[in-house]
């Protein structure tokens, strides 16, 4: 006789919930910017180079609403925390008026964006 486990948990990387969001807010019509920060080693011509990109602290996707609204949303996994900088930045949208949203699911979406068409 086999046992059945009374609560399955799957985790779900950051990555697959970044994904679920741009596929959720492309079904919703909402234009969307992904962005990337970080830093590279770069090989050209023999040389090595470090590279940093992006803003630090820069939210993962910035979303613009038919209305006109700016929405900034952090991806996080389920036990992600904001970095002292993501804080920073957050303050900044919200000083500006725009949404902030720390998603660590879809579901944090529908508040401003609805549930599923």
């Amino acid at each position: 006789m086999s046992t059945i486990p009374h609560r399955l948990h799957i985790k779900v990387s950051e990555r697959d919930v970044q994904r679920q969001i741009l596929q959720y807010l492309a079904l919703k019509q909402i234009w969307t910017i992904r962005h990337n920060t970080g830093a590279a080693l770069i090989e050209s011509s023999g040389k090595r180079r470090f590279v940093r990109f992006g803003t630090p602290g820069l939210a993962d996707i910035v979303a613009f609403t038919p209305g006109g609204q700016v929405v900034w949303i952090e991806v996080k996994s389920e036990k992600g925390k904001q970095s002292e900088m993501q804080k920073e930045f957050q303050l900044k949208a919200e000083k500006h008026q725009h949404h902030y949203v720390l998603a660590k699911s879809v579901e944090d979406l529908y508040p401003l964006f609805g549930g599923v068409a």
